[in-house]
């Protein structure tokens, strides 16, 4: 009865971590230091966040439960582990990339940065494992997910459309002026556009959010019986994903979608699709945007965003040749000033754009290979997931996105996302709707 009081407050824990993931409520364990102008380095610093305390405070119980329990077939016993990592490969190359991780503590120019940034990555092995011992359900956690993203959409579209902060910096909203300097923006008609942020770092995690949120809304569409609903927060989704004006959550979703469509255009939900698609494009004639999103997406000329990227990408090219065993994960912002002749504004020290890079530039050759290994054997493992949909879709948006941005490997509600990616391929037959 103990054992299962315990277990049961343990899930409870680990699913209300999901829901309060996206918001950026917590505390800085390490702060680092101000720029003059007040900003910091976002990639120098640890927030413990309340998503990880319940996360933190669910293995507890969790454990708790294990030691009260008498039956002797314990769910987790040391020979199912070791079963489990022999069948598991993508787990082993997990474990070995998160060893890189703390084995770059060594040649890390920040000692303190890569712990932090280590200690991250066990909470993300156990997120895996709490998946693969099926103590979340998936199917469940999927419709947490989207009931966020759905309160998530209203303040964003809040945010765009007051060009600012709605006051809920008690959920983790940060602080939106257009006088701010470093804030994420467009310039629509010669005017200076303020790109949502939800309760999201960056208007690129909530872009991506949305497409998983999509994706993961296609999953439940034949378990949800009011089609209007469906309709409504497909269309709800697609139109914030617009508005964050994320270039590299637009490819995502683009490629996804068209690999989707090729695959499963037979199956009776396709008319959903069309119906999304059909909606996401009056709302791109309705928004008025259209000259900014060719812009953005570079049918029109974007210089200035194509040349902060290739400038990076030489960075990370130069650090690594200089340093072939890494300056340490989570460090790249603290050595690139030394990489670059031009004096850089605090919102010019960000990560590489691309996370293979970022990998090698930081964790060194080892670190690279372990981490193009790990994500290259769990595409090819949801591959061969017959008859499911999910993992393959998820595969693609991280790996489109991630050539063009970071957060998978630099923001916690990024990680989580790749985590999600890895072990997703495990998600029971029977939860798949196909």
């Amino acid at each position: 009865m103990k054992t299962r009081l315990l277990n049961s407050v343990a899930r409870g824990c680990f699913y209300l971590f999901f829901a309060f993931l996206p918001f950026g409520i917590g505390t800085f364990l390490s702060t680092p230091d101000l720029y003059s102008s007040g900003l910091f380095n976002p990639y120098t610093g640890y927030f413990l966040h309340v998503s990880e305390i319940f996360l933190i405070s669910g293995l507890l119980f969790l454990f708790a439960g294990l030691v009260f329990e008498k039956s002797k077939k314990s769910t987790f016993s040391y020979k199912g582990f070791v079963e489990f990592l022999k069948n598991d490969r993508v787990f082993l190359l997990f474990l070995i990339f998160v060893f890189f991780v703390f084995f770059s503590v060594l040649f890390s120019v920040d000692f303190r940065n890569t712990l932090f940034y280590g200690i991250r990555f066990v909470e993300m092995i156990a997120i895996y494992l709490l998946f693969s011992f099926r103590v979340l359900d998936f199917r469940r956690v999927i419709g947490i997910f989207v009931g966020v993203m759905f309160l998530q959409s209203i303040l964003a579209l809040l945010q765009y459309y007051s060009q600012g902060s709605m006051g809920l910096h008690f959920l983790g909203e940060p602080v939106l002026n257009s006088s701010m300097k470093g804030i994420a923006s467009v310039d629509l008609a010669g005017e200076k556009v303020i790109r949502p942020y939800g309760t999201f770092p960056h208007p690129n995690v909530l872009g991506m959010y949305m497409v998983f949120a999509f994706w993961f809304l296609v999953f439940l569409s034949e378990r949800i019986k009011d089609k209007l609903v469906l309709i409504s927060l497909g269309f709800l989704f697609l139109s914030v994903l617009v508005l964050s004006f994320s270039r590299s959550a637009w490819l995502a979703f683009c490629l996804s979608g068209f690999v989707y469509m090729l695959f499963k255009g037979g199956k009776s939900y396709l008319k959903y699709i069309v119906c999304f698609g059909g909606l996401f494009l009056l709302a791109l004639y309705a928004s008025g945007i259209g000259e900014t999103l060719l812009y953005r997406v570079g049918i029109l000329s974007d210089e200035a965003a194509f040349f902060e990227r290739l400038r990076l990408m030489e960075i990370s090219i130069k650090m690594f040749f200089d340093n072939p065993f890494g300056v340490g994960f989570g460090n790249f912002t603290v050595v690139m000033q030394d990489y670059d002749f031009t004096k850089l504004f605090p919102w010019n020290h960000q990560p590489v754009h691309n996370i293979f890079l970022l990998a090698f530039s930081e964790g060194g050759l080892a670190g690279g290979i372990s981490f193009i290994l790990l994500v290259t054997a769990a595409f090819w493992k949801s591959l061969c997931v017959k008859k499911a949909f999910l993992p393959v879709i998820l595969g693609i948006c991280v790996l489109s996105a991630g050539l063009f941005d970071h957060y998978f490997l630099t923001l916690f509600q990024g990680q989580v996302l790749l985590v999600l990616f890895l072990v997703i391929r495990l998600m029971p037959a029977s939860s798949e709707s196909s």
